[in-house]
């Protein structure tokens, strides 16, 4: 906000544009302090959720963005915070504005309920970008990073809260990129990226052609973390010359787009 109203910079794309309620901070204790500290953490989740329920309310917001203000927070202008929490952003140094309601969820709607399906999809993102395998063990660790049985304890919620929900099939809770992920299907939602990372290098290919060589070699270089991102998710091996050994299951045209962009 700051570098677009001065004109050094621009915001491109909010929140809402990529997943409304995308997890993002979180408060983390290692599992045996939590055990061993079982009032203080209750004690720490209660005063979280009083903190994120007034922060929610409208008429809290003057006083929330006074104390954000501070030189040990965020150290921003007063009034640049209260347009955020408004949903007003300035897009450039011109005036433009957008407006997004509903911006900040600080409590409604279950915004800081510990869903293991959150941590399912953080652990889904590892894997498509080679950080991680997907298997059964690593996906029970991973659920078990997130802790709603504590959360529920503290605040004296009912155990049938959702858990492992469906994420992106809602026209008001969407990916940018259009998938739907479903934590009891990992392998087929990976599989998704793997084939439209084929298409879009094999795109980008065709677009490589009709450029100057000097434009093609680095859009070139694009095309080929999405090969890389593509092979990762096949475990498809290449010949140790970098040549293409085998995509003609997975992308018949791959060794074609290979030498286009001379891999």
């Amino acid at each position: 906000m700051i570098a677009s109203e001065r004109g050094v910079g621009r915001i491109v794309a909010a929140k809402q544009d990529i997943w409304p309620s995308a997890p993002e901070k979180v408060i983390g204790m290692r599992p045996e302090w939590a055990e061993s500290h079982a009032d203080t953490v209750s004690r720490l989740i209660v005063a979280l959720d009083g903190a994120a329920r007034w922060c929610d309310l409208p008429e809290s917001h003057d006083a929330l963005a006074e104390a954000l203000a501070a030189q040990h927070y965020i150290a921003a202008p007063v009034g640049i915070i209260r347009h955020v929490l408004a949903g007003r952003f300035s897009l450039d140094s011109k005036g433009n504005e957008r407006r997004i309601e509903n911006y900040f969820s600080f409590h409604r709607d279950l915004a800081n309920y510990p869903k293991p399906g959150h941590a399912l999809w953080i652990y889904s993102q590892m894997i498509r970008w080679g950080q991680a395998a997907l298997s059964a063990t690593d996906m029970k660790a991973a659920a078990s990073a997130y802790r709603p049985d504590l959360y529920r304890e503290a605040l004296g919620l009912k155990a049938d809260m959702p858990e492992l929900d469906v994420e992106g099939a809602l026209d008001s809770d969407r990916f940018m990129d259009g998938h739907v992920f479903d934590p009891s299907a990992i392998g087929p939602y990976l599989e998704g990226f793997a084939s439209e990372a084929c298409h879009e290098a094999m795109m980008i290919s065709s677009k490589c052609k009709r450029m100057p060589r000097r434009h093609s070699t680095s859009i070139g270089i694009y095309a080929h973390f999405l090969v890389d991102a593509y092979r990762r998710k096949r475990n498809v091996r290449l010949a140790e010359n970098g040549n293409i050994s085998s995509f003609s299951e997975a992308c018949p045209d791959f060794g074609n787009l290979a030498r286009q962009l001379h891999f």
